[in-house]
């Protein structure tokens, strides 16, 4: 049987490495992704004081050419398989299946996901309240945690 729950203790968090300005910047930056509706420009950003030292941490990744942020995880600028749509109405594209699931708890908002198995191209629905999967499209859903080490291309496969 499926877990269909998530206990905050059993997600891993590495925002220990953020200082709390850093943690504060960082959301308040995929906010402002969020709001945009897509890649950020750097120009947009003056007034997180902490952007800097998030980039060196590879906490943004950027379009240096463009000059604008194109990820930030669990944030994608740029279209996915991976689409949710948060309680409030805004909706962003996930980094990957795995991002969409733990989205809840950089938000703290009830979502929905639509994504696409890459495996079998079906069609997959899940809908998160209060930490919790109270929906999904088929009963078979299963997550599977890959060492992402081993995989240059890594969010092509999940």
């Amino acid at each position: 049987m499926m877990k269909t729950s998530i206990d905050i203790k059993d997600v891993e968090c590495n925002e220990e490495i953020l200082t709390p300005e850093e943690r504060k910047d960082r959301i308040g930056i995929l906010n402002l992704m969020l709001d945009e509706g897509g890649v950020l420009p750097i120009s947009k950003c003056s007034k997180f004081k902490t952007l800097d030292s998030l980039i060196k941490k590879k906490k943004l990744i950027l379009d240096e050419q463009e000059k604008e942020i194109q990820f930030a995880y669990p944030v994608s600028g740029l279209p996915t398989s991976h689409h949710i749509t948060l309680s409030d109405g805004r909706e962003y594209y996930s980094m990957c299946a795995i991002d969409s699931l733990g989205s809840y708890f950089t938000f703290w908002q009830d979502l929905e996901i639509d994504s696409v198995c890459s495996t079998s191209g079906e069609p997959i629905k899940v809908v998160v309240k209060n930490g919790e999967i109270v929906h999904r499209s088929s009963p078979d859903i299963n997550c599977i945690h890959v060492d992402l080490n081993a995989f240059e291309n890594w969010s092509a496969c999940c």
